[in-house]
């Protein structure tokens, strides 16, 4: 995807205003190239890929099956309009195109040219377990995706209500991760999604624990009885049971809940402050008494030579 961003900068450059359409994967789009109709030639391609439209041999180069081309003519300017359709958008249609127009000689007249971007969510999430027992059947689960271009998240749901996650997502490398704390006896469901907008937890099943390893455990997470796929992003909580939030994670640490102290503790810690000061007063006295000496022994009197008087 950088390479494809690198170049569509590029093309920005060396032309001028470039048109640039962001679309997402999945989506359809439509470029526009307008064009002299007064030509020989009129070629079409990706960045630095190969032709896929020719003029001069139009059925040399079989279109992909999610692009389509149309041609219209302007009588009034002369001009032609060439519209490439395209559904539904993949990763791979993203880049440059660019619309050459040659003579009849070979010299090209002109070369519209237009951006697509394609932004696309993570991809499917893998989790196993961490090494951390937290408390009684909690445990940590690391899950990871595919990275796409769009920041993401991964969620884990068990009866219907979403996990509280260990860690924030972070993207290491072209990876997603996260880690989930989550019931280990438990069926869970875990999938990747867009950091704004979660995937409805009736379709999230990227991944699944099977707390039993029978091959029982149903894929639909909405299908039991006790959860109600018609609220699907606001699930009732009533019915599980989270751990402290101290002993979850620094993701959802209290700000009011602070460590006791016991008297023993309190206790020593003032006497071991009293003794602080007591021994910074002695080390003052000391230093003190020590250039008070010096400067005595500095003006020594008793060594001033004395003159009689005679009567």
């Amino acid at each position: 995807m950088g390479v494809v961003i690198i170049l569509l900068i590029l093309l920005a450059f060396t032309i001028g205003d470039t048109k640039v359409l962001t679309v997402l994967e999945g989506d359809n789009t439509q470029l526009e190239f307008s064009y002299p109709c007064d030509n020989a030639r009129v070629t079409l391609r990706n960045g630095h890929r190969p032709i896929f439209y020719d003029s001069a041999n139009p059925e040399s180069v079989p279109l992909p099956e999610n692009r389509d081309l149309v041609f219209q003519s302007e009588t009034e300017t002369n001009n032609c309009l060439l519209q490439l359709k395209i559904n539904p958008v993949l990763r791979s249609d993203g880049g440059g195109y660019i619309l050459t127009v040659y003579d009849g000689e070979g010299n090209i007249l002109e070369d519209p040219r237009v951006g697509l971007r394609v932004d696309y969510p993570p991809g499917k999430a893998s989790c196993e377990w961490g090494e951390e027992n937290v408390v009684d059947d909690w445990r940590s689960m690391l899950c990871k995706a595919p990275a796409g271009s769009m920041s993401g998240q991964i969620a884990c749901y068990q009866q219907g209500v979403r996990l509280p996650p260990v860690s924030t997502p972070t993207e290491v490398g072209d990876i997603l991760q996260q880690t989930i704390w989550v019931r280990y006896s438990q069926t869970s469901y875990c999938c990747a999604s867009l950091q704004d907008q979660l995937t409805d937890r009736c379709a999230c099943n990227d991944f699944i624990w099977d707390p039993l390893q029978n091959g029982t455990v149903i894929t639909d997470p909405c299908s039991t009885p006790r959860q109600d796929s018609t609220s699907s992003q606001s699930p009732n909580e009533d019915n599980i049971s989270f751990p402290t939030i101290a002993i979850l994670s620094p993701v959802y640490e209290s700000i009011t809940e602070k460590p006791v102290m016991n008297n023993a503790y309190i206790s020593l810690h003032s006497a071991v402050f009293v003794l602080l000061v007591i021994m910074t007063i002695v080390a003052l006295f000391v230093v003190l008494t020590i250039s008070f000496r010096k400067i005595f022994k500095r003006y020594d009197y008793t060594s001033v030579s004395t003159i009689e008087v005679q009567p």
